[in-house]
């Protein structure tokens, strides 16, 4: 961290000292995470609390020390097969509302239609 905070390149001090299996290759890349879904034993949270850019740790993990910097945030959606019925019933609802919304528009204008807003009032008041 001492190096890192005096300018050192995160990148490579990250393809020197890493010592995570399967990470030598690229440079302590571990990719896009799911914060509380992650597939690896580090805890994500740490990093997703600071800017981006900024390295967090070192912590402690089953692999041995480790310091991760966030390199970019996006906001996690929720795939499509997941949530397919919900946006087709909110679409439904929505053209109802538009069609519901044209009758009365359509009505209004054939119509001379009275509203009695101190009526209105004192009912919303009950």
């Amino acid at each position: 961290m001492f190096q890192l905070r005096s300018g050192a390149d995160f990148d490579e001090l990250a393809q020197r000292f890493t010592q995570h299996v399967g990470f030598e290759h690229t440079i302590g890349d571990l990719g896009w995470q799911v914060a509380g879904k992650t597939t690896y034993e580090i805890e994500y949270s740490h990093a997703l609390k600071v800017k981006t850019g900024v390295p967090v740790g070192p912590m402690n993990t089953e692999s041995g020390w480790a310091i991760v910097r966030s390199t970019d945030r996006v906001r996690y959606a929720e795939p499509l097969r997941l949530i397919r019925d919900k946006v087709q019933k909110d679409m439904e609802n929505y053209h109802q509302s538009i069609v519901r919304q044209k009758a009365l528009d359509e009505a209004r204008s054939h119509y001379k239609i009275d509203r009695y807003e101190d009526v209105l009032s004192m009912i919303d008041k009950k």
